[in-house]
């Protein structure tokens, strides 16, 4: 399965707010950390999967602007929840740790079941659309392939016996 998966990291932020100490905050913080490693790398790959390459700096600039926006946004909210001391019994900042968790394990969850690792297996776009995106990444992927490259240990070694003529 290609596809990125939130819940772990979901689940592991909502894991912050049961920390009793330096030591288990350290962990689950690391945990944390390992989770969201791939993610990133991870999406972008994903997007290599779903959208022509004419069409990934836009993508991926779209997905970076969603970056500040979440922070715009989820500054506010976090600071409202940080107020909500005492709520259930638990201090502001595991409320916050809690609430912010539960709608990315709830996305996670939908998007386990709607996304699919490729086009030709979406079953949310017409014949006709997934026929042109298959047949668009399938014939771009033909063109890459076409060209030839070269890694940099290679290049030099091809010059230097180039220079031995």
């Amino acid at each position: 399965m290609d596809r990125p998966d939130h819940d772990p990291w979901g689940i592991l932020a909502g894991l912050t707010a049961m920390v009793t100490g330096p030591t288990s905050f350290g962990i689950v913080r690391f945990m944390l950390g390992v989770a969201e490693a791939g993610f990133f790398p991870g999406i972008i790959l994903y997007f290599t999967y779903w959208f022509p390459s004419y069409h990934h700096a836009r993508i991926v600039s779209g997905f970076l602007v969603g970056l500040p926006v979440a922070v715009a946004i989820g500054a506010p909210i976090s600071t409202a929840l940080l107020g909500l001391d005492g709520l259930f019994g638990l201090r502001g900042w595991q409320v916050m740790y809690i609430a912010e968790a539960i709608p990315t394990v709830v996305i996670g969850v939908i998007t386990f079941f709607v996304l699919t690792d490729r086009p030709a297996e979406a079953k949310f776009l017409t014949a006709e659309e997934r026929d042109w995106l298959v047949n668009t990444i399938a014939a771009e992927r033909r063109a890459t392939e076409k060209v030839r490259t070269f890694t940099l240990c290679r290049r030099f070694t091809i010059q230097k016996c180039c220079c031995w003529r």
